[in-house]
């Protein structure tokens, strides 16, 4: 009886072997951050205070603008909201 089911079922176990052995030999290249200095590095010329200075401003202006943009959406969720009744 076992090499009946072992017969039935070999096709798919191989093809399942197959999928892992596949998933196993995948690889995901090493990422490369971005290098903000590229970016600001002309500041340098003025000192690292001034190079500091610059970069935070910029950080809390993406923060700011995204922290706004989240605000500004808040009354899409409540139309969405109001447009399905049975919420």
């Amino acid at each position: 009886m076992r090499p009946l089911i072992d017969t039935i079922f070999n096709p798919v176990l191989s093809w399942l072997q197959g999928i892992i052995n596949y998933i196993d030999s995948l690889s995901i290249p090493v990422s490369r951050p971005l290098n903000i200095s590229y970016y600001f590095g002309y500041f340098s010329l003025f000192g690292d205070g001034w190079e500091y200075f610059i970069r935070t401003v910029a950080t809390l202006a993406f923060i700011y603008g995204v922290s706004y943009l989240v605000v500004t959406q808040i009354g899409l969720f409540t139309k969405f909201k109001d447009m399905i009744k049975w919420w």
